[in-house]
């Protein structure tokens, strides 16, 4: 017989399946990726089976350092973009040089912000739980990322046809 726990876990997993199936299709790419964050953090508070005090503390860091993740995230892109218009617009190599030494910086930053949150959590969590959760974050994206391929190869070919970009550097 199921209990409690295994069969809350089965629905929120189901959940989680039907509800990605269906934003990835359905809204636009912003509010796609906000529900993905609530129904993670729902998978994590469900896995992690914390007390209401341990849970609302972990939310809060974990909001906090996403939050930064974000800022810094949307940062790199806004570099990224800028690059290759600089590249496009055939910049001297000093500036390429330039935008490039800070690319490389912003990435060190946002992957110190991913450890950060990592090692973050341990101060709230006993081993098991930590375990878990480093064990969880791991795995998200890659298990998203497979749904979503399966998900893809269901969908007929001839609707994503990938539009050729003129004057991309390096082609």
């Amino acid at each position: 017989m199921l209990t409690f726990h295994k069969t809350k876990r089965i629905i929120i997993t189901f959940s989680l399946f039907i509800l990605l199936t269906n934003f990835c299709f359905s809204q636009p790419a912003r509010r796609h990726w906000e529900r993905i964050e609530q129904i993670k953090k729902l998978k994590i508070l469900d896995i992690l089976e914390l007390d209401e005090e341990t849970s609302a503390k972990f939310l809060s860091k974990y909001n906090e350092i996403e939050r930064k993740i974000k800022e810094k995230s949307e940062d790199l892109d806004k570099t990224v973009e800028k690059l290759n218009n600089r590249i496009t617009e055939n910049a001297p190599n000093q500036e390429l040089s330039k935008l490039s030494e800070q690319l490389i910086s912003q990435h060190k930053e946002l992957q110190k912000l991913h450890l950060d949150k990592l090692t973050d959590m341990k101060s709230l969590l006993d081993d098991r739980r930590y375990a878990a959760y480093i064990a969880f974050e791991s795995n998200f994206h890659k298990e998203l990322q497979k749904r979503f391929i399966e998900t893809m190869k269901k969908i007929p070919h001839e609707n994503f046809k990938p539009k050729r970009q003129e004057n991309r550097p390096g082609r």
